[in-house]
């Protein structure tokens, strides 16, 4: 497996923007059969619209999320920027789910229906979980980790 770190600092145009990851990602070299993109970028970018645009002109599954600042390895930490990495192999498969919104109440049961998907489109138990979880104090980083590990087997 090896990956591909695609950075913009293009925040108002999610087409240009878009177009910058691809054309750096065309320039690290051709794809694995299985890709899959995790994506940051910052609170103050159209997400929305970015995220739909790099699902439309990108041939693989992306998942990300925002943040107050983002990080590659050129550059070191930055504001006003999406990072776009790429994951890409031969002999290694991809899935990405997502849940419904979570709540206290609802993140165990969330959380266990995402990976039953995610295994079954695997169609075997996963070697690694990547977890996004959303900001929220009300519910304990741990409860993720200790659900997402009873059901993968630990």
């Amino acid at each position: 497996m090896r990956s591909i770190v695609a950075v913009t600092n293009e925040m108002d145009d999610a087409g240009r923007a878009v177009q910058e990851l691809s054309q750096q990602i065309e320039a690290a070299g051709p794809l694995g059969k299985n890709s899959c993109g995790i994506v940051f970028c910052d609170v103050e970018m159209d997400h929305e619209a970015f995220t739909a645009e790099l699902r439309k002109q990108l041939p693989f599954e992306i998942v990300g999320c925002t943040s107050i600042a983002t990080f590659d390895t050129e550059n070191g930490a930055q504001i006003m920027t999406a990072v776009l990495l790429v994951l890409t192999a031969d002999d290694a498969c991809f899935a990405v789910e997502l849940t419904d919104t979570l709540t206290s109440e609802n993140v165990s049961a969330q959380l266990k229906e995402a990976y039953g998907r995610a295994k079954a489109s695997l169609g075997e138990a996963g070697k690694l979980i990547f977890l996004v979880p959303p900001f929220d104090n009300a519910t304990p980083l741990d409860e993720y980790v200790d659900v997402l590990s009873e059901v993968s087997g630990h």
